[in-house]
C-alpha cells in the first residue's frame, strides 16, 4: 500500500497512506491526516484541526430517537453524500455534510428531513434508509459563472457575474458542460468550495 505526504505551511511533513486516508490543514498551518470514513472535524482555539471518531449509529436509532426539525426539498440536483457536500434547501437554508460518508444517489428536488439527536443534526432522504451528519452554513455566496463551464481539471478559473474570480485549490477532475450555470461558494470552516450543478470542489479567491 503506497504512502503519500503533505507539507503544511508550518513546514512539517506528514506522511499517510494514499488509500483510506485523507487530510486537512488548519489555520495554524499544521496538516492532520486521518481515516477517510467515520470521523468528524473541529478546530481548536489555536486553529489546529482535530479529528474525532464518530459513534456508530443506525438509521432506525436516528428515526426512533431523533426529533425531526426540518422537512424540505433539495433546491436542484441531489448527488448523494460525499465529504463537505453542500445541500441547498428550498427554504433558503444551506447545510454542509460534516463527516466522511459516501453514497451515490441521484434525485432532482429530493425530499429531505433533518433530525436533531444528541445536539447534532442529521439529514435523511425520504424513502432511503441513509443519513449523514450536517451543520448549517451561513457563509454563502450565490452567483453565476459568466462564460462556458466545462467542469474542472486541476487549476480551473471561475469568473463570476459579481466580479469575483476564484481558482480551483484541490486536485479533482470533473467534466460537465453548461452555459452560465449558477454557482454557490461556501465555507466549510477551514477553506472554501464551489458547488455547480450538484458537484463541488475546493477553491481560493483571486479577486
Amino acid at each position: 500500500m503506497a504512502d503519500t505526504y503533505k507539507i503544511g505551511k508550518d513546514g512539517v511533513k506528514v506522511t499517510f497512506s494514499s488509500s483510506g486516508y485523507t487530510h486537512r490543514e488548519g489555520t495554524d498551518g499544521r496538516v492532520v491526516a486521518f481515516p477517510s470514513a467515520g470521523y468528524t472535524l473541529s478546530k481548536n482555539q489555536s486553529g489546529r484541526i482535530v479529528a474525532k471518531k464518530v459513534k456508530e449509529m443506525d438509521y432506525n436509532e436516528l428515526i426512533s430517537k431523533g426529533k425531526p426539525v426540518i422537512k424540505s426539498k433539495i433546491d436542484g440536483d441531489f448527488e448523494g453524500f460525499d465529504y463537505e457536500n453542500l445541500f441547498p434547501l428550498n427554504n433558503n437554508q444551506y447545510w454542509s455534510q460534516k463527516n466522511y460518508k459516501y453514497w451515490h444517489h441521484y434525485s432532482y428536488m429530493a425530499d429531505v428531513t433533518i433530525y436533531k439527536y444528541n445536539n447534532l443534526y442529521y439529514l435523511t432522504v425520504d424513502g432511503q434508509e441513509k443519513f449523514v451528519q450536517v451543520e448549517i452554513v451561513e457563509d454563502v455566496i450565490k452567483a453565476t459563472i459568466i462564460n462556458d463551464f466545462n467542469g474542472w481539471s486541476g487549476d480551473t478559473i471561475f469568473e463570476l457575474d459579481n466580479g469575483q474570480i476564484w481558482k480551483q485549490s484541490e486536485y479533482d477532475y470533473e467534466y460537465h458542460y453548461s452555459y452560465r450555470p449558477d454557482a454557490i461558494i461556501y465555507s466549510n470552516g477551514y477553506d472554501y468550495k464551489i458547488l455547480v450543478e450538484g458537484n463541488s470542489v475546493g477553491v481560493k479567491q483571486l479577486k
